[in-house]
């Protein structure tokens, strides 16, 4: 791992105001900290609220985070964002275009996968934009030393208390496997972001014994939710390209997911996890996961070895410090 050269001093990376410590964009904001300061670079990580200031301000998400900063003042020349899958789902159509003015004269615009650098590539040619696949701590997040306690199946939702993740329909879905026959347990975790919702998922708690809420995970403790898991779930009404995915799968975890773009560039069916598209595939990919454990194994050995491969924090952080170092030259 090299060092830092050239500008720029400072470096702030910013999150929208509610996101809480063990949210997705804090978390992604605290790795590539992390990974920057081992080289000596001078960064930090602030909420819009904080105004912070920097020679590169760093907005993760376009429109909660990127449109207030410029709204404050920030420089639009000094802005890196990147956007999010909530941020491309509303894109699309007159008024998501309209909103694109906003951020026409930001210096950078960075994406998670492929397809969203090609749909922003779309709807704004001219912007210059990357493709820079987020990193996961491959040393941390490991495979459980021995194979799990006998029992129902263990199906783990992360950070899913915002309707984005929703998780009623991931207790339906679960219910739906019941109903076939095939016990299974599913614990929800936090933080819960709307209260509404998670008093919703509550509800539902009290009904269903298999169903479990955990409100506060410390991020320094989830080694140990993934290693109780035997299945890691996502089905997300939009998603950029997911953490919890990507911890789960370093932790040999085979990831179910549903189709939406941001899961299809991370789980091939069938080779480092399953997608579904309709309840009733679901309960099938799952019964066959539960009939044959050794299957489940040999997901979550090529989930992390796809990990391995291609979602390497250092090259995370190499490549932002290269696009910090062109905006602020």
């Amino acid at each position: 791992m090299g060092s830092a050269t050239g500008p720029p001093g400072r470096v702030a990376l910013v999150v929208r105001d509610d996101t809480p410590v063990a949210g997705g964009n804090w978390q992604s904001a605290a790795r590539l900290a992390a990974a920057l300061g081992r080289r000596g670079v001078d960064v930090r990580v602030a909420r819009v609220a904080d105004h912070p200031t920097a020679d590169v301000v760093h907005a993760f998400h376009a429109w909660a985070t990127a449109e207030p900063l410029l709204a404050q003042g920030a420089d639009p020349a000094r802005l890196v964002v990147t956007w999010t899958g909530t941020d491309l789902a509303t894109l699309g159509g007159e008024a998501g275009l309209a909103r694109t003015a906003t951020l026409s004269r930001v210096a950078h615009h960075t994406v998670l996968t492929a397809a969203a650098r090609d749909q922003l590539a779309a709807a704004a040619p001219e912007w210059p934009v990357s493709h820079i696949p987020p990193g996961v701590d491959t040393e941390t997040f490991r495979p459980r030393p021995s194979a799990g306690a006998p029992g129902p199946l263990h199906l783990l939702l992360v950070g899913a208390g915002r309707p984005v993740k929703r998780p009623l329909w991931a207790v339906e879905l679960v219910q739906g496997l019941w109903g076939a026959g095939i016990p299974a347990r599913l614990t929800v975790t936090g933080p819960p972001r709307d209260p509404e919702l998670w008093a919703a998922l509550a509800a539902r708690a009290r009904a269903h014994p298999w169903l479990s809420l955990v409100e506060q995970v410390d991020p320094a403790a989830m080694p140990t939710w993934y290693h109780r898991a035997d299945v890691v779930l996502n089905v997300s009404e939009a998603e950029g390209l997911s953490n919890a995915l990507l911890e789960a799968m370093a932790s040999g975890v085979p990831p179910v997911v549903v189709d939406i773009p941001g899961n299809q560039a991370l789980v091939a069916s069938g080779s480092t996890g399953l997608v579904f598209h309709t309840p009733e595939e679901f309960v099938a990919g799952i019964g066959e996961l539960v009939r044959d454990p050794a299957r489940r194994e040999r997901l979550g050995a090529a989930a992390r070895a796809y990990v391995l491969a291609h979602h390497s924090v250092e090259r995370e952080a190499d490549a932002f410090w290269a696009v910090y170092q062109r905006v602020a030259s």
